[in-house]
């Protein structure tokens, strides 16, 4: 017999079994003189958070053995993160029907496609008719290894449930992850965890505790990844009418975690961790989060995380215009090749974290670095501690409180340090800081490429939206140094930032400039005026001419502009005008060969990358008009010559030439047009195939001819390092 199918609403106390024991219960009245059988279907069982669809019952009556049963369950709608199933399918082999009882103590359960991975459930279950009483112990063995098991009791409205887990492979789990097995992340290790939940008035409550050892696996981005990783757990949890309290401490002592960009090697660092919170669909709060991580950081905060909203789906399938516009072809960032990014799974609604301390240098490696990594401050050797409150909004930073203390930075490059660095701010968005609490930063010392630093200490008054130098203030270096007049930094929002300076160079030992950058030694002092010196979205300008006085004489740069100072790669442009050097002390410094005179020139289009020259049209001359006395030295008109790969020069040192101490000319003048590493070469005017660099007067007279049109920039540098280094040619 087939009954007719009807939509059937079950409370969760009876579950689909009472219609099958109902069904099982006719067995009694059908005349068994030959093997028989019987279906019947429900359309659906609706219970507290779960659902159960088309349900089909098959029932087998058997002279001599016993009565066979087997549910299909089409589809069913479970708790997350177990979710939608399809497919699940039970049978028993033995069952017994009694007057009181009905059990079957060979059952099996397939569990569906959204757990595939299990093989199936073994064991038996019983019913008491009178009571209604229903008990089950089942237990999966899936081939990855490991066993699972599940215990339960139901009497009415009370239940109770036991789950335990015996090195269970992490494999078993991972569909639970995922909309759908086919991408499930790749998850290996064991796990041995103890869930016993039962039924408290009108929820319940449950309590779990575990393991995991060689816990590891990444999703199919590559960017969280784990391995070896060793974790115990334990923790409550109650249904609210919020949806879920929950509590967890976990302890993670061994292995590797990945979460870009940040990575931890626990045996290093390993975490301690203890939360509490509520969960539901809308919403997940963790009222305290306190996280240990030995020698990196101790802190403590809460949080508020929504689920991601469709918006971000639809962002990347239909991008806005100005994100797929065609970038600057030599900046590299064009689009036309973009990067999907796959939108977050939550957002922080709301939260506040506060570390104190952050201690380094674990805190650096571990937090701080991998954000560092492409800028001026990714390879640090450090020590010391900040303490540190940060209040998030909406994904983006809301306020910081930051108080570093004692700390020392030392670039492993050799680019930057900065000894006993101090500092105490806060900012808000939005919020004007007290004028009694200003911005203070300051240090003992340090280095900026090779200058060292003396100790400095700076005062920011904090306004809507930026500091501000309460008073001028300098950083000394090398007998002199910079003069603030004025400095503002705003707008900090990320990309945004800004800074405005106002600035005097007071006069720097050239001599110990040079020394500390590694290039030829010069002597005299440096001094000039920087103004209205701005960085804003990742450049660097000058409002106008940077002056700056030398030799006697004013070098001027303008149009300048220094793109991503602190990231490899930057980019320099700027014109730079000579006027009026005094060419003795220029060759004195450079121990060049004596020359006496003036010396003008330019640096049309300099380009840099990454602080090295690619571009310019540069020229350096005597400068029209000029009356001041004109005398070169043998060494310089070598020296000269071998630049320009003149001939010639050689014969100063034979026949009577060589009793000549110096020279008088004319006029110099040398040119280079620089693209990449060719340097196009000119001088003064032409000389047949060549150029003239020098033109001689009186007697004896001497010229010098460059004949190289074409020559490698970095064989000239690497020869004007070898002139400066030599002391010259010896004329007896």
């Amino acid at each position: 017999m087939t009954p007719s199918s009807s939509r059937t609403a079950f409370t969760p106390t009876r579950r689909a079994l009472l219609a099958l024991a109902l069904a099982l219960a006719l067995v009694t009245a059908v005349p068994t003189l030959a093997d028989s059988g019987f279906e019947f279907g429900v359309d659906q069982i609706d219970g507290d958070g779960w659902q159960a669809r088309d349900i089909r019952v098959s029932v087998i009556l058997t002279t001599d053995g016993p009565i066979r049963a087997e549910v299909l369950i089409k589809e069913a709608s479970l708790p997350e993160p177990v979710g939608l199933v399809k497919g699940i399918q039970g049978r028993c082999d033995d069952l017994f029907i009694g007057t009181h009882t009905i059990r079957c103590a060979q059952a099996s359960l397939t569990p569906g496609d959204r757990i595939a991975s299990l093989p199936g459930f073994s064991g038996g279950f019983s019913y008491e008719r009178d009571s209604g009483a229903l008990s089950w112990d089942m237990t999966a063995r899936p081939e990855p290894g490991g066993e699972l098991r599940l215990r339960g009791a139901q009497r009415g409205t009370s239940w109770s449930i036991r789950v335990d887990t015996a090195a269970l492979s992490a494999a078993v789990i991972a569909p639970l992850f995922t909309s759908g097995e086919d991408d499930a992340p790749e998850l290996y290790g064991s796990l041995d965890v103890v869930l016993e939940a039962r039924s408290a008035g009108d929820g319940f409550t449950a309590a779990y505790r575990g393991q995991a050892e060689g816990l590891g696996g990444s999703n199919t981005l590559g960017t969280s990844a784990a391995d070896g990783v060793a974790l115990t757990f334990e923790g409550h949890a109650h249904s609210a009418a919020s949806g879920l309290d929950f509590d967890i401490v976990l302890d993670a002592p061994r292995g590797e975690l990945y979460q870009e960009p940040v990575y931890v090697r626990l045996d290093d660092h390993p975490v301690e961790l203890a939360a509490r919170g509520q969960w539901s669909e809308a919403a997940l709060i963790i009222e305290n989060l306190s996280i240990e991580q030995p020698g990196v950081m101790s802190g403590n905060g809460a949080f508020e995380l929504h689920p991601a909203d469709a918006s971000a789906d639809q962002a990347i399938d239909n991008p806005k215009p100005e994100d797929t516009a065609t970038g600057d072809p030599e900046d590299g960032n064009g689009n036309d090749e973009a990067e999907a990014e796959t939108p977050p799974a939550w957002t922080v609604a709301s939260g506040h974290l506060s570390l104190d301390p952050l201690i380094l240098p674990g805190g650096y490696e571990v937090l701080m670095r991998p954000f560092l990594s492409n800028t001026d401050l990714g390879n640090m050797e450090t020590s010391g501690s900040l303490r540190v409150d940060l209040d998030l909004k909406d994904d983006a930073p809301e306020a910081i409180d930051l108080v570093v203390e004692n700390v020392f930075m030392d670039d492993r490059d050799g680019r930057l340090a900065l000894y006993g660095l101090t500092a105490n701010f806060t900012w808000a968005r939005g919020r004007q800081q007290a004028a009694e609490a200003p911005v203070t930063i300051g240090w003992q010392g340090g280095f900026v490429y090779g200058i060292a630093l003396d100790a400095a200490r700076f005062e920011f008054a904090v306004e809507p939206g930026q500091w501000r130098l309460r008073q001028p203030t300098l950083i000394p270096f090398l007998g002199g140094g910079l003069a603030l007049d004025a400095l503002e930094i705003g707008d900090f929002t990320p990309g945004n930032a800004r800074v405005a300076i106002d600035a005097r160079l007071q006069p720097v030992s050239m001599l110990a400039l040079t020394r500390a950058l590694d290039w030829p030694p010069l002597s005299g002092n440096l001094s000039g005026v920087i103004p209205s010196m701005s960085y804003r979205d990742g450049a660097l300008t000058f409002g106008g001419t940077l002056a700056a006085q030398m030799f006697d004489g004013e070098i001027r740069v303008s149009n300048f502009r220094l793109r991503e100072p602190f990231n490899p790669g930057s980019r320099l442009e700027a014109d730079i005008d000579i006027d009026g050097l005094d060419l003795k002390r220029v060759t004195e410094a450079l121990s060049f060969g004596l020359i006496t005179g003036k010396l003008d020139g330019y640096v049309k289009g300099l380009k840099m990358i990454d602080w090295s020259p690619v571009a310019f049209d540069a020229r350096i001359f005597t400068p029209p008009g000029d009356k001041s006395r004109h005398r070169i030295s043998q060494r310089a008109v070598d020296n000269i010559a071998n630049l320009g790969g003149g001939g010639g020069a050689a014969a100063l040192s034979k026949g009577f030439l060589r009793f000549f101490e110096d020279f008088s000319y004319s006029r110099i003048g040398l040119g280079c047009t620089l693209r990449y590493d060719t340097c196009e070469m000119s001088g003064i005017e032409p000389a047949g195939t060549g150029y003239y660099i020098l033109r001689g007067s009186g007697l004896p007279q001497i010229n010098v001819v460059g004949y190289s049109r074409r020559a490698s920039w970095s064989t000239i540098v690497e020869q004007l390092k070898s002139i400066m280094e030599s002391e010259g040619p010896v004329i007896e």
